[in-house]
């Protein structure tokens, strides 16, 4: 029986995976595009949020289509068809949760100083971005 061990995928992962998974699409090499479409998959479901995925995907929606077009191998082309859909869901963030609101700047800053006795200025700000 195998053990299935599921993470949630960040930004963070992303950033260290997507430049491996270029260089792979780089090669030509049927079996290894093959192998980075389907890690694109499964990390694509196991995103959370969109905003996510959204950095990555002009490096790797081209680097899929492009394969899904010229790989000659039919179950390798699937393959990168399938992840390219799996992907532009995350993206699009089909299946989610929804993304909690985001508070501008300013009016956190704002709030911040009429609360504290702090006041406002350069300190709040450096404050409020740290902690942003």
């Amino acid at each position: 029986a195998a053990t299935t061990f599921v993470q949630q995928v960040e930004a963070n992962a992303l950033a260290i995976t997507v430049p491996l998974l270029k260089r792979g699409f780089q090669t030509r090499k049927t079996p290894v595009m093959r192998m980075c479409a389907r890690i694109i998959e499964n990390m694509a479901k196991l995103v959370e949020r969109p905003r996510d995925v959204k950095p990555f995907m002009p490096t790797l929606m081209p680097a899929l289509e492009r394969a899904a077009e010229e790989i000659s191998d039919p179950e390798a082309r699937a393959v990168c068809s399938k992840a390219a859909e799996v992907l532009q869901r995350a993206n699009d963030g089909i299946g989610m949760q929804p993304e909690p609101p985001v508070a501008e700047l300013s009016i956190v800053i704002k709030t911040f100083s009429e609360v504290t006795t702090i006041g406002s200025g350069p300190v709040v700000e450096a404050l409020v971005n740290y902690v942003a």
